[in-house]
């Protein structure tokens, strides 16, 4: 009888201990699905974790040194190993402990099952960089380079939306660069307005420059594309005052439906706290020019923050020794983007290598292998 207690207490101790690991990390039961499938390639602290309770259970003796442990509080016993009895009951009741901690875990992981994404933007092999290049130009943001980049085939897009002096948000990669483009150096120490930045000719005054509200109106005149914010600052002030405006102009312009269509680009963790307080966004895509450098351990903690939170996508230079930390992403389901790509051949590359997509100024679709 002594061995059922033991075991039925021991049981409902590693439910709670579990489920505190996890509220402490943060991380959900899909998480541990991939550490499973993976056989825990690129995360070892669950079965060593295991390893060390197997070998504190199973061991009976070493050494002439009797194991007999168990964990009080007051005067209940908790988690316990019966400290006598027959040898045999005690090696049955340990592996069957053993046994049932390993079903747990694989309870708690096939509950995570990622039977269907939550997210609904579910990938795409090309990403429209600042919607498209045009006429040998990019980072124009312009009506014309998206116009052209649909020609193209793109479907998905991502844009740079920065802040006018005047709070308002405008297509623009960065004032030094439209400074140069419409030739007003002024605007590298202040910023335009919205209306000096529409009415200021840029490129040779050939091409439409676009506000956040004509980009929503884009937006619901193609119900086929998506949007993925480039919108500079890491900054958690100035993030939430973006989103926020943001979410304002789709509201005042009776189009919050498109906010189901656009895709949040995340520089680190922090920021999706952030932006979640503002709206509850559906997609999002870490990309990590700001945040990673090199190191595939890092990279994979990234990668379980990233399942954690529903983030399904990550985005790296088009740096082919990156292959590493690509396979580590692709062994938590993530999907890959590099950027930014021109060449078809070097595009073929990366697609070989299991990159998911590709952020493109001018690679047509046409262009692509077919699978």
């Amino acid at each position: 009888m002594i061995y059922l207690k033991c075991l039925i207490r021991n049981i409902g101790v590693t439910v709670v201990l579990w489920v505190l690991l996890n509220l402490v990390t943060g991380e959900t039961p899909l998480v541990l699905f991939y550490d499973l499938k993976s056989g825990f390639r690129y995360h070892l602290a669950y079965p060593a974790g295991i390893a060390v309770i197997v070998l504190l259970v199973v061991l009976k003796e070493w050494k002439g040194i009797r194991l007999s442990w168990k964990v009080r509080i007051g005067s209940s016993h908790f988690i316990q190993i019966p400290p006598s009895g027959n040898s045999r009951y005690r090696r049955l009741f340990a592996a069957g402990y053993a046994a049932l901690c390993i079903a747990l875990a694989g309870a708690w992981a096939l509950s995570g099952s990622p039977a269907k994404r939550g997210q609904s933007w579910q990938g795409d092999l090309l990403i429209g960089h600042s919607f498209s290049g045009i006429d040998g130009l990019t980072y124009t943001g312009s009506l014309e380079a998206f116009l052209e980049g649909y020609a193209n085939g793109y479907r998905t897009f991502e844009v740079d939306i920065i802040f006018t002096s005047d709070d308002e948000l405008v297509l623009a990669h960065g004032w030094a660069q439209s400074a140069e483009a419409a030739g007003r150096d002024e605007w590298n120490d202040m910023p335009p307005t919205m209306d000096e930045f529409l009415e200021t000719p840029a490129w040779g005054g050939d091409y439409t420059l676009l506000t956040l509200a004509d980009l929503f109106n884009i937006m619901e005149n193609y119900p086929d594309i998506w949007i993925v914010t480039d919108t500079k600052y890491t900054d958690t002030e100035q993030v939430q005052r973006q989103f926020q405006r943001l979410v304002d102009t789709a509201r005042e312009n009776g189009c919050m439906d498109v906010l189901d269509r656009v895709i949040v680009q995340l520089y680190h963790e922090q920021m999706y706290a952030a932006i979640q307080k503002i709206y509850p966004f559906q997609s999002y895509i870490f990309t990590m020019y700001q945040r990673w450098w090199g190191d595939p351990g890092e990279f994979g903690a990234l990668c379980r923050w990233c399942l954690s939170h529903g983030v399904w996508a990550v985005t790296t230079k088009g740096d082919i020794s990156y292959k590493e930390a690509w396979r580590i992403a692709r062994a938590y389901g993530l999907d890959v983007y590099v950027h930014t790509i021109n060449d078809i051949s070097e595009a073929d590359v990366f697609f070989e290598s299991g990159v998911r997509g590709i952020y493109t100024d001018f690679i047509r679709r046409e262009e692509l292998k077919e699978d």
